[in-house]
């Protein structure tokens, strides 16, 4: 377990290390590219209200939301995934405690472990098997 642990923070440290940022909508979105597709780790300021994820970054597709990049957003109430993003990652939205309204388009295929958890959405969502 602890190399495992090991190895997901070398991963993340590294994609970090290798991101990029672009501004858009009113935010900083940070992300890394891989295979000519985006993976956002990370959003300046916290996000509040209604947010629309952009499809793109830089022109490349987003594709991955990636681990804890909303975490503890407890501003956030609604947010809208574009059809681009196949991929939600590990606690993504966890903690956002007024999230109570999410689209998630139908081809994402995997959503990670507790990616809603303690969010007010989070029952809704526990009933659908995204885990590919």
């Amino acid at each position: 377990m602890r190399r495992l642990i090991v190895v997901g923070l070398a991963v993340f440290v590294a994609s970090v290390m290798c991101a990029e940022s672009v501004a858009t909508n009113g935010y900083t979105w940070t992300y890394s590219v891989s295979n000519g597709k985006a993976t956002v780790w990370a959003v300046r300021p916290s996000p509040t209200g209604t947010l629309n994820i952009p499809a793109s970054l830089s022109g490349l597709p987003l594709n991955t939301i990636g681990d804890s990049v909303f975490q503890g957003c407890s501003g956030l109430a609604e947010v809208t995934i574009p059809e681009s993003v196949s991929d939600i990652g590990y606690s993504a939205f966890s903690e956002c405690s007024v999230l109570s309204s999410v689209t998630i388009p139908a081809n994402v295929t995997s959503i990670g472990e507790t990616a809603f958890a303690d969010c007010p959405i989070e029952a809704a969502i526990k009933g659908i098997d995204f885990m590919a």
